[in-house]
């Protein structure tokens, strides 16, 4: 644990051209407890009292909280200290598109120059990268805190749904949303995750380990690579490795996704698609336009092939301890590589376990022969989310040192 006084003065040194911190808390203070001093970032779709929630969006400029939400709340009482919000995507929201209307740019990646920090958790994970906190606070709808966490090289979990309380963050699904943890240390994520109230459990001695290769295409030869190595890992650290099928393809997920999610958030943000010209980014009024017109039947179809995917998964993991897969099957592209940023968003299993709500974390899992991040993803039953962290340990690559060379 650096802690908040050091987190704090790594953000005065590097977050000028970093930009993952959009607001600052006035002092560092906290109180005892067994996370005292632990430098906590906020996304900005997650209330703090008295701070500015703004999503990066025009439409919200301005709101300032209320109160605290209940994970903030929790963590306060526990002793860690928020530093300030940090960088999102416009509303939390989108699958890689230039936001040209957002309140702020994209941080800048903290290692590898010009390359993309996923999203929509962009600033946490860039917070965390950078040792600029300890642990970041982030929202995963259909892979927003695996995303930038694979991106940036650290730990990102989706805990198992409901784990962490949703209370006073900015909604999209009350069934797909999910608040996430980011940290660099997988001992440190786990001690949190249980001090939130996941249960403290560890892996089997030689835990079984389900190995995904494919979805419905093949990774990148990389990808494959730091699949196959992390699964090499795992076996000399004692586990039993089996393969398996993949429960659902990937487009066919993010067609669930879409169907169940979008008219919720288009209902929810009916402002963002009634706003004014030069309000709002016309990218994220075309994410939101086709929850209008998703029809009932539609979204009961998608709701019943949910309920099977889940049990097709279930089913997967009563025969093991964890699922190992890629996180993304492509390689990190350049940030201004529109296209490029929305195939490495979409090309991905992580929306498969916001439909089904089981524990699912981005694992660093070294570099490509360009240098930037790879992660994977080890998946585990619901409630198993201290010991799936315990397991990443096993296999996570070394922290990236900062700065770059």
């Amino acid at each position: 644990m650096i802690g908040a006084k050091v987190a704090r003065a790594r953000i005065a040194e590097r977050d000028g051209a970093l930009r993952a911190y959009v607001h600052l808390a006035d002092g560092i203070d906290g109180c005892a407890g067994p996370l005292a001093g632990l430098a906590v970032a906020v996304k900005d779709t997650i209330d703090v009292a008295g701070w500015p929630t703004e999503a990066n969006c025009r439409l919200l400029k301005g709101s300032i909280a209320r109160d605290d939400a209940a994970v903030v709340a929790r963590l306060r009482s526990l002793g860690a200290v928020p530093l300030g919000k940090v960088s999102t995507w416009e509303l939390g929201a989108g699958t890689g598109e230039v936001q040209e209307l957002a309140l702020a740019p994209p941080p800048a990646h903290p290692f590898a120059r010009g390359a993309f920090v996923g999203g929509s958790s962009s600033g946490s994970a860039v917070a965390v990268a950078a040792g600029m906190a300890d642990v970041a606070l982030g929202g995963d709808t259909g892979g927003s805190v695996r995303c930038p966490a694979a991106a940036c090289g650290v730990i990102g979990i989706k805990p198992s749904f409901d784990l962490i309380p949703r209370n006073g963050v900015l909604a999209h699904s009350d069934t797909l949303d999910h608040v996430g943890l980011i940290g660099a240390d997988a001992a440190l994520l786990a001690t949190v995750a249980m001090r939130l109230g996941a249960a403290e459990h560890a892996p089997p001695r030689h835990p079984r380990i389900a190995l995904i290769g494919n979805w419905d295409r093949d990774a990148h030869p990389e990808i494959a690579v730091a699949l196959t190595e992390a699964a090499r890992r795992l076996s000399a650290a004692g586990a039993v490795l089996s393969l398996a099928e993949a429960p659902i393809g990937i487009d066919a997920a993010r067609a669930l996704v879409r169907a169940i999610a979008l008219p919720e958030s288009a209902e929810r943000h009916a402002a963002v698609l009634a706003a004014p010209a030069g309000m709002v980014s016309e990218g994220l009024r075309a994410w939101l336009r086709p929850g209008r017109a998703m029809d009932k039947a539609t979204r009961a179809s998608a709701l019943a092939e949910r309920a099977a995917l889940t049990g097709r998964v279930d089913t997967i993991l009563s025969r093991c301890d964890a699922i190992l897969c890629a996180g993304h099957l492509d390689l990190l592209p350049d940030a201004d590589d529109e296209s490029g940023c929305i195939a490495y968003c979409l090309a991905s299993p992580n929306c498969v376990f916001n439909l089904t709500g089981h524990p699912a974390l981005s694992v660093p899992a070294g570099v490509d022969t360009r240098g930037r991040p790879v992660g994977i993803q080890l998946v585990g039953a619901k409630g198993e989310d201290v010991a799936l962290l315990r397991l990443a340990a096993l296999i996570a690559a070394p922290r990236y040192a900062f700065p770059p060379p």
